[in-house]
């Protein structure tokens, strides 16, 4: 039998943006807040 190859290309690595994006994004907020770490609440 023959298989068939996805050529996925750039969406392959879509959720590895994805992931970056929210990571620096939440970083760059929270040092805009002047949270000293994203765990203390008070």
């Amino acid at each position: 039998m023959e298989q068939k190859k996805k050529n996925l290309g750039a969406a392959a690595f879509l959720p590895l943006v994805l992931f970056l994006a929210t990571y620096i994004g939440c970083g760059i907020t929270f040092s805009i807040l002047g949270w000293e770490s994203p765990v203390s609440l008070s």
